[in-house]
């Protein structure tokens, strides 16, 4: 080993260090490939932790599992800023013993996804005076990107690399239940254990997604030592992780009751009540943590985040701002552009978006976000193009996909390609989307095929959307109005009387029910919608004077053009002029 040749790199973690031997090794396959924000993939650390006593003796090759985070939530998912200096860009949950540093990081096809480097423990003092570890913290590493770009700067051959940028698959959850039950600790403490034995024996059950079993070994620890704050603290980690955000929320709080100053549980404790859509409560506990780190940039990104969850978008821009000021991140990039968006400053925002995409070309997300803000402003080629770009990155089992799905299908109607918008909806529809987008997407295929004349497919829509949604008054609304198009009045007024049963201030509702009870001789009744639907567009201001004046003008023309039809009926008895002056009458729908 020649240790003068050693290559060491300013601000990271890392040596490239030669050495010759006459043994024979197996290169390793490294993998560099993108994360997405809602993966969290398994990973493995290899290494050979030292005896206590910090020497070698008997060395023993330790395999822990765990899941490691995108790029975008690493920054957030650290205990604090000083765990992503010296180029610790990559967080995971496994754990990791002294020794172990400077082991590769695997992923489940067994390449090198990075190398370990540190992790986030703290030093106790147990009942007897003795030093005690306490895991709480994550497993920290370094990318292979990070070492791909320095060993050019090394003058490494790159023909003695082996790199694949190929995600690996997806692992099922039987594969990944037999993966856990395999990395089981051999057994759990003995009964007389101490708080801490049962503290970090609960730290290794949640890294292998052991929650319950987790949480009963924490308890235990909080029966031992009622003012174990870091115990409160696990228990949280591990409610958050099953998504029981107020449960966490109170895990938290304890934690800060025994323990002011323990900033970590405030800002986490924020996290999960933003979660639970507590978001004010949320924000009043990230400025608790804001007091006492001033200086920590996820603080400041979290404040953001919350704030945004509160509609308040330009103090989250602020925070945004300070955030970026203290550490530039692209995830920081893309959700201040959000704020800008939403804002209304259309240009900022794009500018947030492609400085992201500088940052991170592999992001889906800004390429959505910049789509979707470029169709906005009417910049359909633009739009166009960002939104093909994110839907052909996306994994496929990514729900954010559906989103711009639905951003793609309004530019492709605004384009005048209305196969491909049915073709983008119906990709929304058939994919198991959430029920929200399903809902706009049969929406927007319904007045497509209204458009296009097709008013037996737009109600079909209509219908199978009410088998998901059998309370949405805004379903039969439209459903009324495909069928009054369709000349099917008496469906339509079926569809509007459930409309305004299930909101019965639904001036909307009202407004139209009027014309198709004047398509159905019925004056007194469309008299009195008209009369009903005027004075709720008066209560409510509803798009102002202009609907009231036309829905006036409307009601008064159906009225005379009512009488003047049934004298022409009576005196006629011509059925002609009558479907004549009723088709007439509801193009002003």
């Amino acid at each position: 080993m020649d240790a003068a040749a050693a290559k060491k790199f300013e601000g990271i973690d890392l040596v490239l260090l030669p050495f010759t031997s006459s043994e024979t090794y197996q290169i390793a396959t490294l993998a560099d490939y993108y994360i997405g924000l809602e993966d969290k993939p398994l990973v493995f650390l290899s290494g050979f932790p030292g005896a206590t006593s910090g020497t070698m003796n008997n060395p023993r090759r330790t395999l822990t599992a765990g899941t490691t985070f995108s790029q975008a939530v690493t920054m957030v998912a650290a205990q604090n800023t000083f765990s992503l200096a010296n180029g610790y860009e990559m967080v995971y949950s496994n754990l990791s013993e002294p020794g172990m540093s400077g082991g590769p990081v695997f992923d489940h096809l067994g390449r090198v996804i990075g190398i370990n480097t540190a992790f986030e423990a703290g030093i106790e003092i147990d009942r007897e005076g003795q030093t005690v570890e306490v895991n709480l913290g994550r497993g920290l590493g370094i990318p292979i990107r990070t070492f791909l770009g320095l060993s050019s700067k090394a003058n490494l051959d790159s023909k003695l690399l082996k790199v694949e940028t190929n995600a690996p698959p997806t692992l099922n959850a039987t594969e990944v239940a037999a993966i856990q039950e395999n990395m089981l600790p051999e057994r759990e403490p003995a009964q007389d254990a101490s708080e801490f034995e049962w503290l970090n024996w609960g730290n290794q059950l949640w890294r292998l997604r052991k929650y319950p079993e987790a949480i009963a070994a924490f308890d235990k620890a909080i029966q031992l030592k009622p003012d174990f704050y870091q115990a409160y603290y696990a228990k949280g980690t591990a409610l958050d992780a099953q998504n029981k955000y107020l449960e966490a929320a109170a895990a938290y709080e304890q934690a800060t009751k025994i323990q002011p100053s323990f900033y970590e549980a405030w800002r986490d404790r924020a996290m999960v009540l933003d979660y639970a859509k507590k978001s004010s409560e949320a924000l009043a506990s990230i400025d608790k943590a804001l007091q006492l780190q001033p200086q920590d940039f996820v603080l400041f990104f979290r404040r953001g985040q919350i704030l945004n969850s509160l509609e308040r978008y330009k103090e989250a821009k602020e925070a945004f701002t300070q955030a970026i000021s203290l550490k530039p991140s692209f995830f920081a990039y893309t959700l201040r552009a959000l704020s800008n968006a939403n804002l209304r400053d259309y240009q900022a925002a794009i500018s947030d978006y492609s400085r992201a995409i500088q940052l991170q070309p592999n992001d889906y997300f800004s390429y959505s976000g910049r789509g979707s803000v470029y169709a906005l402003l009417g910049k359909h080629q633009e739009a166009l193009a960002d939104l093909n770009k994110a839907l052909a990155m996306f994994p496929k089992s990514n729900q954010y996909k559906f989103t711009a799905y639905l951003g793609r299908a309004t530019t492709h109607l605004a384009m005048g390609d209305a196969q491909a918008a049915i073709a983008d909806y119906t990709a929304i529809i058939d994919g198991k989307a959430p029920e929200n987008l399903i809902s706009q997407a049969y929406l927007g295929r319904a007045t497509i095929y209204t458009q296009l004349q097709d008013f037996n497919k737009a109600i079909a829509d209509c219908t199978q959307l009410l088998e998901i949604q059998p309370d949405n008054e805004v379903v039969y609304f439209n459903r009324g109005g495909f069928r009054a198009q369709a000349q099917d009045f008496q469906g339509a007024l079926e569809d509007f009387n459930k409309a305004i049963d299930l909101q019965n201030d639904y001036a909307d509702a009202y407004r139209y029910r009027a014309t198709v009870r004047a398509n159905l001789n019925d004056a007194p009744g469309m008299m009195a919608d008209s009369k009903v639907a005027l004075e709720l567009y008066t209560k409510k201001n509803c798009q102002g004077t202009e609907k009231r004046r036309t829905l006036y003008q409307s009601s008064n023309y159906l009225y005379r053009n009512w009488r003047s039809t049934n004298r022409t009926t009576r005196r006629t008895k011509s059925r002609t002029t009558t479907s004549r002056a009723r088709n007439y009458q509801w193009r002003w729908l």
